[in-house]
């Protein structure tokens, strides 16, 4: 509710802590509130009926556990950073010369609908390639997800539908517990997530624009928890593809960004305002 958002920006305001949100909002129209709460810095979202029944008595589940253990280790990490290291770096290299790129794919995890809000509300609305994204989230809040974006930016924003054609100017988002690639014809293919791996999946979504689209694809990976991302990003790469990652300062986490950065995989690594460059230079 109001009082929550209220509280979580309060909270933010005065101390650097991570925040779940927890919410009994279930369907898509209520759930702008919670996607304010990411923005405005919540670590990450959960259905409530995930950890309590209808009586308010706890589920035998551990998944909440493991995402406050995570964002508590993710907390100190942050605090390390405030002592300098040296960061992993990208080549900062694009190639030379190539063709005007026919297609954005980003991959995000924890900490990625803020980001993804500021990048799609800053483009224009003239920009020449559709937009294809992987953003792992709690099953049933996607579609709430795309409403509050669509809300948010000049760009049309919707569930993307099986062997529907890719358009510029909208941005495309699989079903709730589905996968989203691009078949060698260029259509949206949407199939179920079965099985324990990220949903949706990052990897699955760059590789296959790779495939597709070769060097006329763009692939950009936000902050995110693990790996997923990393090795698709390596493949656009290899097709000589644009890829970029987003840097350590400005992830909640570094994980997904560092494992592509780890194996080559990023030509760029930039913060958030240097994304918004980069995509209105290659896009417009």
């Amino acid at each position: 509710d109001t009082d929550g958002l209220a509280l979580t920006k309060q909270i933010l305001k005065n101390r650097k802590v991570p925040i779940i949100v927890i919410s009994s909002m279930v369907s898509p129209e209520k759930q702008s509130l919670v996607f304010e709460a990411l923005r405005a810095g919540a670590y990450d979202v959960v259905a409530k009926s995930r950890f309590f029944d209808t009586q308010g008595r706890a589920r035998p589940r551990q998944k909440l556990r493991r995402l406050i253990r995570a964002a508590v280790h993710e907390q100190h990490k942050t605090a390390a950073r405030a002592s300098y290291r040296k960061p992993l770096a990208a080549q900062s290299s694009e190639p030379s010369s190539r063709a005007a790129p026919s297609i954005l794919a980003i991959g995000a995890s924890t900490g990625g609908p803020a980001v993804l809000s500021d990048l799609l509300s800053a483009l224009d609305v003239n920009i020449k390639v559709p937009i294809l994204v992987a953003q792992h989230m709690a099953e049933g809040f996607v579609e709430g997800f795309a409403r509050w974006l669509d809300s948010v930016t000049p760009l049309s924003v919707q569930i993307a539908e099986n062997n529907c054609r890719p358009q510029a100017t909208r941005v495309y988002l699989p079903p709730s517990g589905h996968h989203m690639s691009v078949s060698a014809q260029g259509n949206l293919s949407i199939t179920k997530a079965d099985g324990l791996g990220p949903k949706p999946s990052v990897d699955q979504l760059f590789s296959s624009v790779s495939r597709s689209h070769g060097a006329r694809a763009m692939c950009l990976l936000l902050t995110g928890m693990g790996r997923d991302g990393a090795e698709g990003l390596l493949a656009a790469k290899q097709k000589m593809a644009l890829t970029a990652v987003q840097d350590e300062e400005s992830s909640v986490i570094f994980g997904m960004p560092k494992a592509a950065l780890e194996i080559g995989a990023a030509r760029l690594s930039f913060s958030k305002d240097a994304m918004i460059a980069w995509i209105r230079k290659n896009t417009s």
